[in-house]
Order: C-alpha cells, then sequence, then structure tokens
C-alpha cells in the first residue's frame, strides 16, 4: 500500500510539472533588436535585426547603419525553436557578396550567438539588445 501511494503521488507530482511546462508561453522573440560589429578593420557598425511573429513562425528583416546590408534585407530560412532562432541574410561588399548564418538564444532582453560566413568560413560572436 505504501509503495501504491509513494507510485501514485510520484506520477502527481510528474503530471503537475509537465501541465505547468505545457502552460508556459514560448520565448517571444518579436521586437527589434541592436547590436554592435566590426565589419572592415577600421569601422564599427550597428547592426538592427526586426523580426515579427505569425502563425508559420518568425520573419524579418535585417539592416546596418554603414550600409553594407541593403536597408529591408529579408531573412532567410529562419527556424525558431524554444528560445533559440537560426536565418540567414546576404552582406553586398565591392568585391562581392557574403552569405551570414546567425543562431542567437533569448536570454532575457538579449539575442545572443554566433554569426558565420559561409564564403570565408569563418564566426564571430554576437550580441544583440531588444531595442525598448
Amino acid at each position: 500500500m505504501k509503495k501504491q501511494n509513494f507510485a501514485l503521488g510520484c506520477l502527481a507530482i510528474l503530471i503537475a510539472g509537465l501541465a505547468s511546462a505545457a502552460m508556459r508561453p514560448a520565448a517571444d522573440m518579436a521586437g527589434t533588436w541592436v547590436g554592435n560589429i566590426k565589419f572592415t578593420s577600421e569601422d564599427d557598425d550597428q547592426l538592427t535585426l526586426v523580426l515579427t511573429k505569425s502563425a508559420a513562425g518568425y520573419a524579418g528583416i535585417i539592416n546596418d547603419a554603414l550600409g553594407f546590408i541593403k536597408k529591408g534585407t529579408p531573412l532567410t530560412d529562419v527556424k525558431a525553436e524554444d528560445k533559440t532562432i537560426r536565418f540567414g541574410f546576404t552582406i553586398i561588399f565591392e568585391t562581392g557578396g557574403q552569405s551570414i548564418e546567425m543562431i542567437l538564444t533569448l536570454d532575457g532582453d538579449k539575442l545572443a550567438g554566433t554569426l558565420a560566413s559561409k564564403e570565408k568560413g569563418s564566426s564571430q560572436e554576437f550580441e544583440f539588445v531588444r531595442k525598448k
């Protein structure tokens, strides 16, 4: 009898935990985000990321203050799961374009992760802060 009560108690705790997790709202990454980066050796640049949420997931645009990223450049291959979002975009330089992939994780009012250039095979840490 004691074992049965213990098992039922454990089951009740497990069910309560699963219900609590299911009721927690999904991470909301929609909004305007800003972050600083060096695209060239001399110039600091500011990226602005605008994420919108729809029934199908997230979409968005990205641009920068120096004009390397054309204003309103759409994000491509956007995938979001839990607190992580992955997307791509293209930067146009005088010498050609670069495909960029970002993988970012939401932590409060920050989206932090990596920015990687497919052509250069390089990556760097990057952080956006939610614009209020």
